[in-house]
């Protein structure tokens, strides 16, 4: 549903990556993320991102959360690594 999006606009503000909510190919994807490192090695940190995507073109909306509204749903954020 959200694989061939094309770029998607974000800010960043320090370790934090902001999603401002936009509509692409009748998606909205919106959502935040944050760089972190759970040892104290440089090259292992890690990207937490918090996101949701909508599907507004079908019946009922589909909606994909990745842990945007995780105390709602109990959806789990995208991790992302280098590895």
């Amino acid at each position: 549903m959200y694989n061939y999006f094309g770029s998607v606009r974000a800010n960043i503000v320090k370790d934090t990556i902001y999603i401002p909510n936009q509509q692409m190919q009748g998606k909205v994807i919106f959502g935040k993320g944050y760089i972190y490192s759970d040892t104290l090695q440089a090259p292992y940190t890690k990207i937490c991102m918090r996101y949701q995507v909508i599907d507004t073109a079908s019946m009922p909306q589909l909606v994909d959360d990745f842990g945007y509204y995780s105390e709602r749903n109990n959806s789990k954020p995208s991790i992302w690594t280098k590895h």
